[in-house]
């Protein structure tokens, strides 16, 4: 994401946020997609939070997603996983939609591993 805010001051359960990024076509053609999310639950022991999307300009009516980190056992490393249930936007099938988050997670990927590459600098 882009841009994110939030729109409720404080943290925790019921925080809403407003996120936006610049989405660039097959064809070149660049447009803003933005999105309105309440977090529904933060479970700091479970290193896990679930959030649901309010409003957005991709046309998702119903949205409820889950991040969660995994340990791996192997290495002591972890992983996130991410779940949801919802139905895709008018006119999308299985495939638009699996490479739209595709897409957005490889991005949010990278920006948490530059995240944590600064701060073990640091």
């Amino acid at each position: 994401m882009a841009t994110t805010h939030s729109m409720v001051a404080g943290t925790g359960r019921g925080l809403t946020r407003y996120c936006s990024s610049t989405s660039t076509s097959p064809s070149g053609e660049s447009s803003v997609i933005w999105a309105k999310e309440r977090l529904v639950e933060m479970d700091a022991a479970q290193r896990r939070l679930t959030y649901e999307v309010l409003d957005n300009n991709v046309g998702f009516k119903k949205w409820v997603a889950t991040f969660e980190v995994v340990p791996i056992v192997e290495g002591g490393a972890c992983e996130i996983q991410w779940s949801f249930v919802g139905e895709p936007p008018e006119g999308w099938n299985y495939e638009s939609l699996v490479t739209f988050y595709d897409s957005s997670l490889q991005s949010i990927s990278k920006k948490i591993e530059q995240a944590l590459l600064m701060t073990s600098s640091v």
